[in-house]
């Protein structure tokens, strides 16, 4: 093991093809790589803990077997860096840059992600556990069987990005946005979706959205085929557009809701409430609906056939009465 008792500093320094192995750095070790400039170095089995990085310039770094213990990144640049079976906890990665970097087997626990900025990344079977993100912009990266549990990701921008075998528990969704994203197969179902998440021309068809109460998520022209959105509570939503094709609703509630040109073909809707929602030039071809409220909605120019069954307890036209029925199970459900 490598062991430095002395100062040393590599502060503003330039590192070029260095190769670190089984180093050991603590903060009694005076060691720091503030606007260093790492290139082409590789680092296996080491150890950081408390030590800094900031505004450090990494470039074609190999990180290997390595463990971060309360670093700070702020305003480090990590360029076409590959990192395997590392560990970071505890550290800070505000303002800082990922670009074309590649992390597998990798484990980020209770770090700090605020401003974070990342570009063309590939994360794999790598897990974000119990951390912040607050205004991060994601932008070209894959997300391949990673872990989010219990992580709050606030006020952020995830574009052209993917999503698979993703686990969400316990994680906070607030006020994110979600453009051009691909996030098939995902369950949301056992995280907390706060009001005012977007999602915009994403692919999340076959996901599941049970057991969520929030309120003014916007789903526009995104599709949902096959989506479950079982006691799904999101009042004043946005739907525009939207395929809905095969999506199952039970117990769901999506009044004051727009759905207009939403494609509803083959739906399930099952002791539901989409009232007083907008439901023009919607697609309703083999759409079924059971004891549900429909009442006091625009269905304007609407296209297909659909079912009502059990039409003594579904209230689909805008009369007095269908409307003092949406607006008592309305109020019920505040």
């Amino acid at each position: 093991m490598i062991k430095y008792n002395s100062d040393v500093s590599i502060k503003e320094g330039v590192l070029t093809k260095v190769s670190f192995d089984k180093l050991t750095l603590t903060k009694s070790d005076d060691i720091d790589f503030v606007n260093s400039n790492l290139v082409d170095c590789v680092f296996d089995k080491c150890e950081f803990l408390d030590t800094e990085f900031n505004f450090a310039s990494n470039r074609n770094l190999i990180i290997s077997n390595s463990v971060f213990t309360s670093c700070d990144f702020t305003k480090a640049m990590f360029s076409e860096c590959t990192f395997a079976n590392c560990m970071f906890v505890s550290c800070n990665f505000n303002s800082t840059k990922f670009n074309k970097i590649t992390a597998t087997n990798t484990l980020f626990s209770q770090c700090q992600f605020e401003k974070l900025i990342s570009t063309d990344c590939i994360f794999k079977d790598s897990d974000f556990l119990d951390c912040m993100f607050n205004k991060v912009n994601i932008k070209s990266c894959n997300f391949n069987d990673c872990d989010f549990t219990k992580s709050n990701l606030k006020n952020s921008i995830f574009n052209c990005s993917e999503f698979k075998r993703i686990d969400f528990i316990g994680t906070v969704l607030d006020k994110n946005n979600f453009s051009f994203c691909s996030m098939t197969t995902l369950d949301f179902s056992k995280s907390e979706m706060l009001p005012e998440n977007i999602f915009i021309s994403t692919n999340l068809s076959k996901s599941d959205f049970s057991n969520i109460r929030t309120q003014k998520t916007i789903f526009f022209e995104v599709n949902l085929t096959g989506s479950s959105f079982s006691n799904f509570h999101s009042t004043g939503s946005q739907f525009e557009k939207a395929n809905l094709s095969k999506v199952i609703m039970n117990n769901t509630n999506l009044s004051f809701s727009n759905f207009r040109n939403a494609n509803f073909s083959e739906a399930q809707i099952i002791s539901s409430n989409i009232s007083m929602s907008n439901m023009s030039y919607c697609n309703f071809d083999g759409m079924t609906v059971s004891d549900s409220n429909l009442s006091y909605n625009n269905f304007h120019d609407i296209n297909g056939e659909y079912i009502f069954k059990n039409n003594d307890l579904s209230y689909i036209r805008e009369t007095d009465e269908g409307r003092k029925k949406a607006e008592e199970w309305y109020y019920e459900q505040k």
